[in-house]
């Protein structure tokens, strides 16, 4: 098994004098490793063009809630999450959109 670096972010935010939200950066939540996973076949037949547009990965499950996360950094690419899924005791899939929201490459 191939296990890869990568950061779990989370968009922060200021207000300005009015209250309204206004976007700051990044934060790191966590550093971790994880894997690519494949789609079953039962996954294709069920969810369809979701499977061309969007990627999973299995994390560790830590202590750190990663379900606070907005985006995924992997090889110097930021994903946007699109889910997190526990599955106790051992791993998390995160499911992310394929397209890049930002990074090199």
């Amino acid at each position: 098994m191939i296990w890869n670096a990568c950061t779990f972010l989370k968009h922060t935010y200021k207000t300005d004098e009015l209250g309204n939200k206004i976007p700051d950066g990044v934060e790191d939540i966590l550093d971790s490793y994880c894997r690519a996973k494949p789609w079953t076949l039962e996954e294709i037949q069920l969810y369809g063009e979701l499977t061309k547009v969007q990627n999973q990965y299995i994390v560790p499950l830590v202590e750190t809630s990663i379900t606070d996360a907005d985006l995924f950094e992997l090889g110097n690419r930021v994903y946007e999450i699109v889910s997190v899924q526990k599955l106790a005791p051992r791993y998390s899939v995160v499911t992310v959109k394929a397209y890049r929201v930002g990074g090199d490459g």
